[in-house]
């Protein structure tokens, strides 16, 4: 997830936030790269020395066939240790939308895979409330200057 940087992006509101997504984010933003036309190794490589710190999106609804705890913990272990091996710090194991055990259970994971828990918009965004438990909160990330486009 993007960390709301006030030196590139001003004051953190829910403008703010539909501004991120349209001009950094959005099919036309500086940060995106189409999921189909770059593999994992060539943007991470591509954003070698910018700053970028690397969090897969959505890892329930890419790499899990059913949202439950058996699935998870069968399936999401091999994907976290590939995603570090190819340069990933993060993966989002905060969403707005899952349970309680199941968020805790992506936060183990997480950590047990030496990477960091990020969250999802609805978990971060400066408007809502996080979690006051520091080892529940989510962390967030950005390219601090400038992100990297081929």
């Amino acid at each position: 997830m993007i960390d709301l940087h006030p030196e590139l992006i001003g004051e953190q509101n829910a403008d703010t936030w539909n501004r991120v997504f349209t001009d950094w984010l959005g099919t036309d933003g500086a940060a995106y790269v189409s999921k189909t036309s770059m593999p994992i190794e060539e943007f991470v490589e591509a954003a070698k020395g910018s700053g970028t710190v690397f969090s897969i999106a959505h890892p329930l609804v890419n790499y899990v066939d059913e949202i439950n705890p058996i699935s998870i913990e069968t399936t999401m272990p091999r994907v976290m240790a590939s995603l570090r091996e190819r340069g990933f710090a993060g993966v989002e194991a905060h969403y707005g939308g899952t349970s309680a055990g199941i968020r805790a259970l992506m936060v183990k994971l997480t950590r047990d895979a030496g990477m960091i828990p990020t969250g999802d918009r609805t978990t971060t965004a400066p408007t809502r409330p996080t979690s006051s438990s520091a080892s529940d909160e989510p962390a967030t990330f950005a390219c601090p200057t400038r992100c990297s486009r081929s």
